[in-house]
């Protein structure tokens, strides 16, 4: 039976959200959205019929009608969630001077959508918002800047308690530093213990560094259940000189969903080869799920692109990689997996850089398991390197076909694929200017063999090898690309659909060629 409203949903129901979100329309999105702003409020304290809206009016830091004061109001008055709203002119600036107040239990959302342009600056001298206590914060349509810290991370936004929930939606985070000489150091721009949510935003050149300690996650920290969509990180560092440094855009110790966002120059550095995701990191003993999403230079020396692993002993985790697009990273294989179980379909990697030893896969762990690895696109690497390498894992590991590797390196998941030296007729990595998702893509010739020739299994029969049902832009699958009157499923994360010529002229961005 439908639930009577989007709050229907408890918290219990929040873990069991999984992959096919990511195939339905614009408007089951909506209601998922709905349904995680209420999760927020129930992780708290739980909501009465008396919320109530409070404005701010000045862009002083302090006194009548700034933003200090007015969450100090709403966080005095009964009947929680509130909500703070704006009455500033567009493109104001807000600089605070010091950390502002917590949004406390009573739950809090901080809306910038009636003032376009909205920045919160933190001066380069404090954190931004720090909550100290179980409750909820949504923040929406604004930018936060400029905050620092050296006490554990979130140079701009940190919770410390697993209590609290965390929304973030259309929000720009940029130039946040988290840093500690000594101490361990997590979350650039934030740094989450309790459920975290992030859509529509962008996190842009943060940095979390230790100079002798453990450093995670240039723009994101967490280690609870995390979820990012449509998300764009670029720029982010994360970095240590004898400790880790682990996540250069994002490190997550929980569950992570991933859906149609963009990791862009993002990195981890460290110099005795103890960086491990350039752009992702990840430890669970549950579930990764990244799927639509393109990961382009970014850089590190274990996993360039993604780093993944399992928490415990004796524990696998499971990991589930679709239609992404992994090229042009460097410093070390674009996928590190260690002990997972691997769902790998209609990816395609492209001119990662893994020099000498491998490009655009390593697998190892002698818990390793293959669920799945079909449809994917290992096209040439950077610079000869092989685009595969596996050790210390199980002998009986195998691919489910149709892929298509351009080296022998790859021998463990090419059952039933395609090795070829032939020309595979890549134009390039741009955008396609699709009306339904626009993210960048290896675009292909007519001619090249990765069209219509993936598995001809029906994408809806459940079949291990099948391709999946929409492709990295959220077209359906299959179309028929060679037009010879037959659907075959396209490899990679491309379905080509007679495009070639929309956008095979010299208007869209070229990422790489």
């Amino acid at each position: 039976m439908k639930p009577s409203s989007p709050c229907a949903t408890t918290v219990r129901m929040a873990p069991r959200c999984n992959a096919r979100l990511a195939d339905r329309s614009r408007n089951a999105r909506q209601r998922l959205l709905a349904r995680i702003v209420c999760l927020a409020t129930l992780t708290g304290l739980a909501a009465t019929a008396h919320s109530a809206t409070f404005s701010v009016t000045s862009a002083n830091d302090s006194g009548p009608g700034s933003l200090r004061t007015t969450i100090d109001l709403a966080n005095a008055t009964p009947g929680a969630p509130h909500t703070i709203t704006f009455a500033l002119p567009p493109d104001s600036v807000i600089t605070t001077l010091t950390t502002l107040p917590s949004a406390v239990a009573v739950g809090l959302a901080i809306d910038g959508s009636n003032s376009p342009g909205l920045i919160i600056d933190g001066n380069e001298s404090h954190r931004i918002f720090d909550l100290a206590s179980a409750g909820s914060l949504t923040l929406r349509d604004l930018s936060l800047r400029n905050g620092v810290t050296t006490d554990l991370g979130g140079g701009c936004v940190r919770s410390s308690h697993s209590s609290t929930a965390i929304l973030v939606e259309r929000v720009h985070m940029s130039d946040c530093i988290a840093a500690n000489p000594a101490a361990s150091i997590r979350g650039g721009a934030l740094l989450a213990h309790g459920q975290l949510f992030v859509y529509e935003s962008t996190f842009t050149n943060n940095r979390a560094r230790s100079s002798s300690a453990h450093a995670s996650g240039g723009a994101i920290g967490a280690v609870a259940m995390t979820w990012i969509e449509d998300t764009v990180f670029d720029g982010n560092r994360v970095d240590s000189d004898t400790g880790e440094a682990s996540g250069g855009a994002v490190s997550v110790g929980a569950r992570l969903t991933v859906l149609r966002s963009r990791f862009l120059r993002n990195r981890a550095d460290q110099p005795e080869s103890l960086s491990y995701g350039g752009a992702i990191h990840v430890r669970n003993d549950l579930l990764a799920t990244i799927r639509q999403s393109l990961f382009f230079d970014n850089a590190g020396q274990l996993g360039s692109a993604i780093w993944a692993r399992p928490v415990s002993t004796n524990a696998i985790m499971d990991i589930i990689v679709s239609n992404n697009t992994i090229a042009g990273n460097r410093g070390g294989a674009a996928m590190h997996l260690r002990d997972t179980r691997l769902d790998l379909k209609n990816n395609s990697f492209w001119k990662n850089e893994g020099s000498p030893f491998v490009a655009h896969l390593l697998v190892h762990g002698q818990l390793t398991e293959i669920a799945a690895a079909s449809n994917n696109l290992f096209a040439a690497t950077a610079s000869g390197e092989p685009a595969c390498q596996s050790y210390d894992r199980p002998a009986d590991l195998s691919g489910s076909g149709a892929n298509i590797f351009t080296d022998t390196t790859c021998d463990f998941i090419d059952d039933f694929s395609i090795v070829t030296g032939d020309d595979l007729r890549i134009r390039g990595l741009r955008h396609t200017g699709t009306a339904l998702h626009n993210i960048p893509v290896i675009d292909l010739f007519d001619g090249s063999p990765a069209i219509d020739n993936g598995n001809p299994n029906d994408v809806g029969s459940g079949a291990i090898y099948a391709c999946t049902a929409g492709d990295a832009r959220d077209e359906p699958r299959p179309a028929d690309g060679n037009a010879d009157g037959e659907a075959i499923c396209d490899i990679g994360a491309l379905e080509l659909q007679h495009e070639a010529s929309l956008f095979a002229d010299d208007f869209e961005i070229m990422l790489l060629q």
